[in-house]
């Protein structure tokens, strides 16, 4: 039994349309961060949400004896930020609970742009935090990897 060739040309046809039909049933399955993602704005992690620019920034979530505040931001790209804040620091002395926080003004810079679960931005996965004039301890910079939102 011959095949007709008109009939090969329409198998190849609605392979092609097959084709077509899975890539596009393939995009629109793509999750919201990926699509979110590829969009280029980067937030930063504030324990339970990502902010785009945050005025202040906790970071110790579980009691909040670190936070920055006043933050002022004199640089937002898609791979780094700038700028520069009041960082409150509880002495945790006698206790967390009984202590007194004691503010420094600092530097701040984010940097290394992550994809979190749940979240439809990029974030930053990175903090640089630099003490501009006083300073607890003996070290005038900290910082160190910033968690994805939960």
């Amino acid at each position: 039994m011959a095949v007709d060739p008109l009939d090969r040309c329409e198998t190849v046809d609605n392979v092609k349309r097959l084709a077509r039909i899975v890539a596009l049933l393939a995009l629109a399955a793509l999750p919201a961060t990926a699509l979110a993602a590829a969009s280029g704005q980067v937030w930063v992690p504030n324990c339970t949400k990502a902010q785009y620019k945050p005025r202040q920034l906790t970071l110790s979530c579980g009691d909040g004896s670190n936070y920055i505040k006043q933050l002022k931001w004199s640089s937002w790209t898609t791979t780094q930020a700038t700028g520069s804040g009041t960082n409150e620091i509880n002495s945790c002395t006698p206790s967390c609970v009984a202590g007194h926080f004691k503010a420094y003004p600092v530097s701040v810079t984010l940097s290394k742009p992550k994809i979190c679960p749940k979240v439809s931005h990029k974030v930053f996965g990175r903090i640089a935090i630099k003490f501009t004039s006083k300073h607890p301890g003996t070290s005038r910079s900290t910082g160190g990897p910033l968690p994805c939102p939960y």
